[in-house]
């Protein structure tokens, strides 16, 4: 029983599973700082539009753990979080997308809006960058005990400790940034052009701002696990994998046994329980264009007209031999680059389990012993 129980873990931090075998839950808000970064690396894999480079991701490290992308021509810009708490941002910096503040470190969280950043810091703390013309990136004084942001193009979301929701940044005629008065156990908040969304952890879903066909929820929906917004259009997840879409360009294309979603302007993404996406929408820049080999995908992420997608490098157990304790991977490579597997305890630092190894092709096999004891595994990409 031990050993199955130590598989299990070696699957949930290497490829971040979730649980898709029964009912998806609404995520929990964190009881305690400082808040956790999620475990799960992988690379960067996009596609859309690439006027400005938002798309080119090669020679990017292969330690990323959360992306978030954001804004259209000379403002499209995406960013990376590092297993290290650090940020990377690439594409246009026409409005300073890529002036990333001088020392940010401890991230847990970012987000992406039309031209400007967010980022979490694991002490409850929010920075922002980039464009702020409406105020987007003047994070209220006294801010704290964040939990979790959002960013919509000109306005920034965030949800405190207790379950409470802030907002700064543009309103215009919508009220995007008027969080309805007595809004209580929010889990996860999104952010489109005009209106804002809001998950709470009874699975209902309360929308302000934007228009009549953003914000009118369709009846009876209930049971929602997640949440994403593009600029006028709202996908909700529910606890079965089902997706349900309302405004622009709001059309489902087969979304069955979904886990995440990302929208963008006119199109939306969602990655699906067996590791791979569809795409449906607008597609005069590439956007739906996946890449054939796509697989793997831990996140997903769209701005106006390109999206990106982060893949954990390992595709699956192969072969398990719980009598010698030795375990053989598949996972997706990069030829000529080196990889090794690394254990940690509970407690203990990361070491390596084994010397490291020159991957020979794109799937690439390998085979490692566990030992006898149980413990957290991972994969890494090393110079």
């Amino acid at each position: 029983m031990k050993k199955i129980q130590f598989l299990s873990m070696l699957l949930q931090v290497l490829l971040g599973a979730v649980c898709c075998l029964g009912s998806l839950m609404p995520p929990e808000r964190p009881a305690t700082f400082p808040l956790a970064r999620p475990q799960a690396v992988g690379r960067v894999v996009a596609w859309g539009n690439n006027q400005y480079g938002q798309t080119t991701v090669s020679g990017l490290p292969a330690d990323i753990v959360a992306i978030a992308a954001g804004g259209y021509f000379d403002r499209a810009h995406s960013v990376a979080l590092r297993a290290d708490g650090t940020v990377l941002v690439w594409g246009s910096n026409g409005d300073g997308q890529l002036s990333i503040p001088e020392g940010l470190t401890n991230v847990v969280a970012i987000a992406a809006g039309l031209a400007h950043s967010l980022a979490l810091r694991e002490d409850g703390t929010v920075v922002a960058w980039g464009l702020n013309g409406y105020g987007q990136c003047t994070v209220p004084e006294g801010l704290g005990s964040v939990v979790a942001i959002a960013a919509g193009y000109e306005h920034s979301l965030a949800i405190r400790q207790d379950g409470s929701v802030v907002a700064w940044g543009r309103t215009w005629d919508f009220g995007q940034t008027r969080v309805p008065d007595g809004l209580t156990n929010v889990v996860a908040v999104c952010a489109g052009e005009q209106h804002s969304v809001a998950l709470k952890g009874d699975g209902s879903i309360v929308v302000w701002g934007g228009k009549s066909s953003q914000t009118n929820v369709p009846v009876g929906l209930s049971k929602v696990v997640t949440i994403a917004a593009g600029r006028q259009q709202t996908i909700a997840i529910k606890s079965d994998g089902t997706v349900v879409a309302w405004g622009q360009s709001a059309a489902i294309k087969n979304a069955t046994n979904a886990i995440a979603a990302a929208a963008g302007a006119a199109f939306s993404v969602v990655l699906k329980a067996n590791r791979t996406v569809i795409a449906w929408g607008d597609n005069s820049k590439g956007q739906l264009v996946i890449p054939s080999t796509l697989n793997g995908v831990l996140a997903v992420a769209a701005a106006y007209d390109h999206a990106l997608a982060l893949v954990s490098p390992l595709m699956g157990v192969r072969d398990v031999n719980i009598r010698v304790s030795r375990v053989i991977v598949e996972f997706n490579a990069i030829i000529g680059r080196k990889y090794q597997f690394q254990k940690s305890g509970e407690l203990s630092e990361w070491s390596a389990v084994d010397p490291l190894t020159t991957a020979t092709s794109e799937k690439f096999f390998h085979e490692f012993e566990v030992g006898d004891s149980s413990g957290y595994y991972r994969i890494v990409e090393l110079p």
